[in-house]
């Protein structure tokens, strides 16, 4: 499945024999690919593969420990920050970056590129009509660029997060798992940016865990698993199951067949396990409407469903922070009891 690098002028950057180790431990061993000019290339893995070792690692934020990195026919042992930011690299990381209390256009300005000045003072103005044409990109309405970033939803932020990179990207973006926050449309937004970056000449990398994503917007897709690269091809060429075989190591079916037995097991023995937690008809007065459930002991429950379902206020009502009209349920003192 794994192709071999040939020669291309388009190429922006190959990874060699590239690996890093900690205490001993190599959480990279022998990376080889490379990323062209006008590709999307999906970086996939299981947590602990070694994407974000290897996205730090383009960013010059890691070095590695062996091999070489060729950007637009340079050798480099590593790239600095400074080397990053030169040649035009910028990174979406999971983390969010934002100081809530500064405005958007502050924030996508802060550390990249400098800001505007005008006669030795800040260009308030200017920077405000910079932010607002990168974040026409994103939103149907553009936001107030001088709005506080504390008043933004969590995919708001997510999506400033995304502006303030592209503003000190000339070459080359890393977006690392960057729609775990957005809803539907926020996500459609994202991947007509990608598409117009990759028209533009960009070479993106896309760390993502969904798999309709990967087949929708990649061009390659690059496969980690343990710290190797253990495949890699065009999305014709390796379809979901075998990317799922690729990425654990085992054929679907018998992974299937081992997590169904798992699932038995543990629900058989959550039945007779005594309740920690019970939930039922917990309301509020705009979203939550009669949620019910109950948590035994050594069980896991999955909450999911869309952004602005009412995830996170379950949660939160559960433990306290979030007010709830009608609740009957365990204390989060007698649940950890």
């Amino acid at each position: 499945m794994q192709s071999p690098q040939q020669p291309n002028p388009e190429r922006l950057i190959s990874l060699n024999a590239v690996g890093k180790s900690y205490s001993g431990a190599w959480v990279l061993k022998d990376a080889t690919f490379s990323v062209s000019r006008g590709e999307i290339v999906a970086l996939v893995g299981e947590n602990g593969a070694g994407k974000s070792t290897l996205k730090n690692i383009l960013c010059g934020l890691v070095a590695p420990d062996t091999g070489t990195l060729v950007v637009d026919g340079k050798d480099y042992a590593r790239l600095t920050p400074h080397d990053a930011r030169s040649i035009g690299i910028a990174a979406i990381h999971q983390e969010l970056s934002l100081f809530p209390n500064l405005s958007i256009a502050e924030n996508v300005h802060m550390g990249v590129g400098g800001l505007p000045l005008s006669f030795g003072l800040i260009n308030r103005a200017a920077m405000a009509k910079e932010t607002s044409d990168l974040l026409r990109e994103f939103f149907e309405s553009p936001l107030d660029p001088n709005l506080p970033v504390e008043r933004l939803s969590l995919g708001e932020r997510q999506l400033v997060e995304v502006a303030k990179a592209l503003r000190g990207a000339s070459t080359m973006v890393i977006l690392d798992e960057p729609t775990t926050s957005l809803s539907l449309p926020e996500r459609r937004r994202l991947f007509d940016v990608a598409r117009r970056l990759r028209a533009k000449g960009y070479a993106l990398i896309y760390i993502t865990h969904f798999m309709e994503e990967i087949y929708e917007l990649a061009d390659r897709i690059v496969v980690l698993r343990d710290g190797r690269v253990v495949g890699m091809g065009t999305p014709k060429e390796i379809d979901q199951a075998q990317l799922t075989t690729l990425m654990v190591g085992r054929e679907l079916a018998e992974l299937d067949a081992n997590l169904a037995s798992e699932r038995d097991a543990a629900a058989s023995n959550a039945k007779s396990a005594p309740v920690t937690l019970r939930v039922h008809e917990l309301k509020d007065s705009r979203l939550l409407n009669g949620v019910s459930f109950e948590l035994h002991a050594g069980e896991i429950v999955g909450l999911g469903g869309l952004m602005g379902a009412g995830r996170s206020q379950v949660a939160e009502a559960i433990f306290g922070l979030y007010p709830a009209i009608r609740a009957s349920r365990l204390s989060p003192m007698e649940a950890m009891r």
